[in-house]
């Protein structure tokens, strides 16, 4: 079963895996917690999807054991912090958590970036991968905006007081996606120099991302696809 399991992780197919649980993640798991008045768990809730998404990245780089104890490390910080913090409450703890989690989000992007640009035929499952990376920078983004918000209140306009909340957090995923993609509906904007320069360089990284790798990986797969050499693999 364990031969099984490290196999299936260390194949492209985990790509496809990590794609579908961050994309459950960001667009109905957090959406559904902000919609429910329970502040008492909500925390908790946010607690234990950051730690599936700890595991789905330690999952993707199962391949490599070095890689595995760094990821490891990377989001055992963050997590303990985060647990913390559902009993003290120090804007402290909570500068800090958010800081260690940008690190280790930031972290898994770069080892599934790894992953996508490894050498070999790039399969539908490697653009999925690329996809998810992509989904990744936003999240790296939403928790940048987080810990800037956590510094400075009132650096975006959102509508949530608590930026520890899961409507707060819904607010910034919607944010950070909509600036990521340059959909800017404005209802959400950046009042702090700093959060405006976030923006920024979030909105030229999701196009340039969007043109220069997804573009280039699914050109790539298509030009394998009319190969009949590359039929095979």
């Amino acid at each position: 079963m364990k031969n099984r399991l490290d196999a299936f992780w260390s194949s492209d197919r985990s790509l496809s895996v990590l794609l579908w649980a961050l994309a459950l993640s960001i667009f109905v798991l957090i959406p559904t917690l902000a919609l429910m008045v329970a502040p008492a768990w909500e925390r908790a809730a946010l607690a234990v999807l950051f730690t599936g998404l700890v595991l789905s990245g330690v999952f993707a780089a199962w391949s490599d054991p070095a890689t595995r104890r760094m990821v490891l490390i990377a989001g055992l910080m963050p997590l303990v912090l985060l647990w913390i913090e559902l009993v003290y409450h120090a804007p402290f703890v909570s500068l800090l958590t958010g800081g260690l989690r940008l690190g280790a989000v930031a972290l898994f992007a770069a080892v599934l970036f790894g992953r996508v640009v490894a050498p070999g035929p790039v399969t539908k499952a490697r653009l999925k991968g690329a996809l998810a990376v992509y989904l990744m920078i936003g999240l790296m983004f939403e928790e940048a905006y987080r810990a800037l918000s956590i510094a400075w209140p009132g650096a975006l306009s959102v509508h949530a007081s608590n930026p520890l909340s899961a409507k707060f957090t819904a607010e910034l995923v919607y944010f950070s996606f909509s600036t990521l993609t340059t959909a800017g509906y404005g209802d959400i904007v950046p009042l702090h120099p700093l959060a405006g320069s976030l923006a920024n360089v979030e909105s030229i990284t999701g196009q340039m991302y969007i043109v220069l790798l997804i573009g280039r990986l699914l050109t790539l797969h298509l030009t394998q696809l009319d190969d009949p050499a590359q039929k095979k693999h």
